[in-house]
């Protein structure tokens, strides 16, 4: 079932990201360097803050309420190697554009594309449900359970609210990008890294509120979808109204 889920999120988002990409067909123009330059149109800076801090909250609250309740303990990491630092920068600069890549696949095409076939909403809610079955091409111990899974959908409608909301995906990019990069940063495990995070995070607790070593637990759960909902809360304005200007895009 979980290889079946990600086949049609896989075939889902590259159909989504073509479509998006011969849309932007021109004379002496490259479709998908158009189709980036028009995603990453108008940076605005508080937006990229915002993004930021979202990230960082995300993985910072979930800890630091583990750490409070005795649930989770924080010490450095191993002796870092002579080309820790070179590594590391180069390990942030991945996160970033990989971060960058999904975020123009499931937000800069498959959400508009899909919006266009139904409504606005249906479009957030469907590519935020297939960029979750994306990550279930991770095998063994890492494939997501159902707690990781709602998790990562909460964080695709997070990223499709900061695109709605911006009409750009600058903040859904550093929001995504932040994440990845604290979880590497704290617990020394995630994808596309070239060397160990700073610190190493050890969780005694409740698995079912703190989760499993590359598994989200309630903590991470709530506090997510909180962010969310404060996110609804505050652009509702902007995102009632770009729920239909999504169907154009």
């Amino acid at each position: 079932m979980s290889s079946l889920l990600f086949v049609l999120g896989f075939v889902a988002s590259l159909l989504a990201l073509v479509r998006s990409t011969l849309e932007r067909r021109a004379a002496h123009k490259l479709p998908i360097a158009v189709l980036v330059c028009d995603r990453y149109a108008s940076p605005q800076l508080n937006s990229m803050v915002i993004g930021l801090a979202c990230g960082t909250i995300i993985v910072l609250g979930p800890l630091g309420l583990s750490i409070g309740l005795d649930w989770a303990e924080i010490r450095p990491a191993n002796p870092p190697g002579a080309n820790a630092f070179v590594l590391g920068i180069a390990t942030i600069f991945i996160k970033l554009a990989w971060a960058a890549v999904e975020e123009v696949i499931f937000r800069g095409a498959l959400l508009p594309q899909i919006a266009k076939l139904t409504n606005g909403t249906v479009g957030l809610i469907a590519s935020s449900l297939l960029f979750a079955w994306g990550h279930l091409e991770r095998g063994g111990e890492q494939t997501p359970d159902l707690l990781s899974l709602l998790v990562f959908t909460l964080d695709g409608i997070g990223f499709g609210i900061a695109y709605l909301a911006t009409r750009n995906l600058w903040m859904s990019t550093v929001w995504h990008a932040t994440k990845n990069i604290w979880i590497w940063l704290l617990f020394s495990e995630s994808t596309f890294q070239l060397t160990q995070g700073l610190f190493q995070s050890s969780y005694f607790g409740p698995s079912l509120w703190i989760g499993a070593p590359g598994q989200a637990g309630l903590l991470d759960a709530i506090l997510t979808a909180l962010l969310v909902a404060v996110l609804v809360i505050v652009y509702r304005r902007q995102i009632a109204r770009n729920l239909i200007w999504i169907q154009s895009q």
